[in-house]
């Protein structure tokens, strides 16, 4: 559609078009808008479209992640789900501001409860033709936002492969507007807020401001504008410039008047530079004279150089033949060492062959004994046997059984006893273990109530310390924000008096703050926080003079106030509009009665407590604020008496107080504030004394348990040693010797084996006798074998010794003729240094004789000359000197006519510059008041195609709407209406 005809429709010239030809072309310029954006859409999303966004301990989610399709994403869920939280992270993940989403007022509110730190991950895609630094960042660009649970926060934006490529804010602004995203732009994210209350509430004004930000004519506007100030600041500059002209042209006529004295020196000039030419060539001709006398010295000493070089061959070749030899030696000697190596281990082996038969033959030497002892043995208890065969005794064999049967039952009731005594130490050890147990439980105990104690202990000094300091300044009233208010408080009032302010800080605040109903003192205390003895300054200036009085200030020990910088104005916000609506219940700020106009405002500004709602119990909170349809509108918070907090649907949660206890600020007298103290102290004392008893109670009970488990360690040790004294009897009894019954039939049988086994044993002793012979001989063999090895080991070890002697002749020769060589070397090096310094000085003297002819060429032709270069540097210098004398009377004639050239030069190019740059700015001036006249055309255009668009989109939802703009009064308005109501025809008309 044409501008002409958008025009055409804006001034009402489609009356006569029928309604129905009106609705077709409607629907035919919506269905190719529509179309057209399709296409746009598939073919240019290539980069600044959002992949995924990630989040961390964000709001109530401990972790996120949503992936966006490639086109239009819908997103939806139950409430809490992350719908909200998505948006959310987008806008303040790009720098938008916590204010612009309704979610919170400090970035440290989005954190989750209970966390440090939450993090938003931001993937952009960034590939096309329209990439933003595709060369740094690769297809994707990752944006990474931290915010701390304490109000601070960082930014890191990474390319695809994590790499960090900035950690400041300006980079991500840079991306933003390279890909044109408005995080911040209602158009571009519209929360839920601003959809709810933008038609109905929004001023003219504010929906004109809206329209051109959103069609970028208010960035259009503001660039406009700079460039003209920069138009008017260079026009400026240019007019400077011009009124510094006259000046250069007078310095010019100065310079030249001057260059038409300096032209009599001239010729005095000529013969100095002829002069110049023959002293030139004359240091020429010297600078030759040396060259040659170099050239000699260094074709003499080559000569020395080639004799050296001879000395230096011989001797190499006799150090080669030398080393030769050495070798030849070494080899000879490496091959004795093999040899000796071998013999070693032959010998070695010989020797353990040696070892091992004399250990033989002594083993089997010493069974040849035992088995002669064995037979001796045998033999004697034979003896034995018979011996008691003869003796048989009746009574003998009755003391026996009775002895036996004794010994018995002592064993016997020696283990029953051992065995009661272990049942008692058993048991004792339960009790020992159990008695230690309680004693651990009870110095556990014991030292928690010793820090308990400790901890009462210094809340009782920190309380008596805060009372003596409002006894010593009870008829001060600020002195309940501190002991150290007064003291600021007057040095304020001497650097108010004195004019180090711009307007006087008011604090505390609290002193200003009055309650409606005194019963919800402590919650207002709770929500003010650190700000109740705080003050404000009206700008930075005053902030820095309060610092340094502060800094003066003892605080002993307690924190400093904080300082909140913002204008002072003389009225109060007007925040009927953003005030919590509620019948039933009221906000903090209509509970409060604040006597200061730079109070309230300070409230208002930092703590929003227009839209904090105060609900006596929790269950009248819970029923109100966790339906969405039941929250009044503005509130964002809401507290109870027992100080809980609650957040309204759709972000639904609760966090528990601490309890009701008395307000400590809020319009609280010092009397009552010592009273209070003096209430606290008697408390703690008393608290303090109980702790006292129950550690004087739990270390009088430690050491009766200690002195339980010493007497339990004595009767343990008591029984453990019985029971080791009845199992040292026992063992006695069982390690006696029970003596044999008589029995004489057993003794004959006794006999007749023990007359088997001496026969066995005389067999074994001849058995013995002989492998013993065979071992010795053995073991003589092995030793004359042994000392052969050992003998040609010796006589190789000699011949190794003597191939060693001449290896050290050899060395030593070898070492000789290698200092000789190294030392015609070392000198060899010396005459290759002086050949340098020679061809060195060869190549200055050249160097110098090129020089001084590279310097006698712009002197050509060449003067000849039998004159010494003093001479004529002399004669030269005499001259110079007269020349100078007169210059310095009239001035060198060649720097008057520079100087006078470069004057003139200098203005004729700044005339022609400022001549330049005025024409420049004429034609930029002429080029921007013609784009300022097509910005107001693409305004007017721009608001007819979103006329046009407006109705028709309304069209298809039978309703009819106009858009009305005021570019002289920057209004907008607007109004919508069903087709065929009572306000259709009014509507229409005001359209046309």
């Amino acid at each position: 559609m044409s501008v002409r005809k958008l025009e055409a429709l804006h001034n009402g010239d489609s009356e006569d078009t029928p309604v129905s030809s009106q609705k077709r072309r409607r629907t035919s310029y919506a269905d190719s808008s529509y179309l057209s954006e399709m296409r746009m859409t598939q073919e240019g999303a290539s980069c600044g479209i959002l992949e995924r966004v990630i989040v961390k301990n964000f709001m109530c989610h401990d972790h996120l992640e949503f992936t966006f399709s490639p086109h239009i994403n819908f997103v939806q869920g139950r409430n809490g789900s992350g719908k909200s939280a998505i948006l959310t992270a987008v806008v303040v993940g790009l720098g938008g501001n916590v204010r612009a989403t309704n979610r919170g007022s400090s970035m440290k509110e989005l954190v989750k409860y209970g966390k440090h730190t939450a993090t938003i991950d931001i993937h952009i895609k960034n590939m096309g033709k329209d990439a933003y630094k595709h060369e740094i960042y690769g297809d994707c660009i990752v944006v990474e936002r931290k915010i701390m649970s304490s109000g601070g926060g960082s930014y890191r934006v990474k390319a695809k492969d994590g790499t960090v490529v900035s950690t400041k804010k300006d980079e991500i602004i840079r991306m933003l507007d390279h890909f044109n995203l408005q995080v911040e732009n209602p158009v571009t994210v519209l929360n839920q807020d601003m959809s709810r209350s933008f038609l109905n509430s929004t001023d003219p004004h504010d929906l004109y401001k809206f329209f051109l930000e959103a069609t970028q004519l208010q960035q259009m506007r503001d660039n406009y504008t700079q460039l003209q100030e920069a138009l008017r600041s260079s026009s400026a500059t240019i007019e400077g410039r011009k009124e510094d002209l006259p000046l250069l042209e007078k310095e010019v006529e100065e310079h030249r008047s001057r260059f038409e004295y300096s032209k009599d020196l001239t010729e005095k000039r000529n013969k100095l530079r002829e002069l110049r030419r023959e002293l030139m060539w004359a240091v020429v001709h010297e600078a030759e004279k040396e060259e040659e006398a170099a050239a000699q010295k260094l074709e003499a000493h080559e000569t020395s150089c080639s004799k050296l070089q001879d000395k230096i061959t011989f001797y190499e070749t006799k150090f080669k033949e030398e080393e030769q030899n050495h070798k030849v030696l070494q080899e000879r000697l490496s091959s004795r060492t093999q040899q000796l190596s071998n013999q070693t281990e032959d010998t070695k082996a010989a020797n353990e062959q040696m070892v091992k038969a004399k250990a033989k033959l002594k083993d089997q030497q010493m069974q040849a004994t035992t088995a002669e002892k064995k037979v001796k043995s045998i033999q004697k208890e034979i003896s034995e046997l018979k011996e008691a065969i003869e003796k048989d005794n009746s009574l003998a064999q009755n003391n026996w059984a009775a002895q036996r049967a004794e010994r018995l039952e002592k064993i016997e009731n020696l283990n029953k006893e051992m065995l009661e005594v272990h049942q008692i130490v058993k048991t004792e050890n339960t009790h020992h273990s159990n008695i230690i147990n309680t004693m651990e439980h009870k110095k556990t105990e014991e030292r928690q109530f010793f820090l308990e104690q400790k901890a009462m202990s210094t809340k009782c000094h920190r309380l008596e310390k805060e009372l003596t300091e409002l006894r010593g300044q009870q008829s001060n009233v600020f002195t309940v924000y501190g002991p150290w208010v007064p003291e600021v408080l007057k040095q304020i009032d001497i650097a108010h008096r004195k004019g180090m302010f711009s307007a006087k800080p008011v604090g505390p605040l609290g002193a200003f703050i009055k309650l409606r109903d005194q019963q919800w003192g402590h919650v207002a205390e709770a929500i003010i926080s650190n700000r109740i003895n705080s003050f404000c300054v009206n700008n930075q200036k005053d902030c820095h003079v309060l610092k340094q009085i502060l800094s003066r200030v003892n605080f002993s020990g307690a924190p400093k106030p904080i300082i909140t910088v913002s204008r002072f104005r003389e009225r109060i916000h007007d925040v009927s509009k953003f005030e919590v609506q509620s019948d039933r219940y009221p906000s903090l700020w209509s509970m409060l009665d604040v006597s200061d106009t730079v109070v309230a405002n300070t409230l208002i500004d930092q703590m929003q407590v227009e839209s904090i709602l105060l609900i006596p119990t929790a269950q009248e909170a819970g029923q109100l604020l966790k339906d969405q349809r039941t929250v009044p509108k503005n509130c964002k918070v809401a507290y109870t008496l027992n100080r809980d907090t609650y957040y309204p649907d759709p972000n639904y949660r609760i966090y528990s107080g601490k309890g009701q206890q008395p307000a400590r600020y809020l319009q609280v007298s010092v009397e009552q504030k010592i009273s209070d103290l003096q209430a606290e102290i008697d408390s703690s004392r008393e608290e303090l004394a109980r702790h006292s008893c129950k550690v004087k109670e739990c270390q009088a009970e430690v050491k009766e348990l200690e002195k339980e488990i010493h007497m339990s360690n004595r009767k343990m040790q008591k029984d453990k040693a019985k029971i080791a004294q009845l199992r040292g009897q026992v063992r006695v009894l069982q390690d006696q010797e029970e003596p044999a019954p008589p029995d004489v039939s057993q003794l004959e049988e006794d006999i007749r084996q023990q007359e088997v086994l001496l026969e066995s044993a005389e067999a074994h002793a001849e058995e013995v006798r002989t492998l013993v012979h065979q071992s010795k001989e053995k073991y003589q063999e092995a030793a004359s074998n042994y000392e052969r090895l050992r003998q040609e080991h010796s006589k190789l070890l000699q011949e190794a010794e003597n191939i060693k002697k001449e290896m050290n002749q050899c060395e030593q020769q070898t070492n000789k003729s290698n200092h000789l060589l190294q030392g015609f070397k070392k000198k060899k090096k010396d005459t290759e240094t002086r050949k340098k310094n020679l061809e060195a000085e060869l190549k200055a003297a050249r160097e110098g004789r090129e020089k001084e002819s590279e310097r006698a060429k712009n002197f050509l032709p060449r003067f000849k000359t039998t004159r010494s270069a003093k001479d004529v540097n002399s004669q030269y210098k005499a001259l110079e000197a007269r020349l100078n004398k007169e210059e310095a009377q009239r001035g060198d004639p060649v720097e008057i006519h520079k100087k006078y050239k470069e004057v003139y030069q200098r203005y004729s190019d700044i005339n022609q510059i400022i001549q330049k740059h005025s024409d420049l700015l004429k034609l930029i001036q002429e080029s921007l008041d013609k784009r300022h006249q097509e910005y107001g055309l693409f305004r007017r255009f721009t608001s007819i195609m979103i006329k046009s668009y407006f109705r028709n989109r309304l069209s298809f939802r039978n309703l009819h709407g106009t858009l009305h703009f005021n570019f002289e009064e920057e209004i907008l308005t607007m109004s919508v209406v069903k087709l065929g109501s009572e306000n259709d025809d009014s509507t229409i008309k005001q359209s046309q």
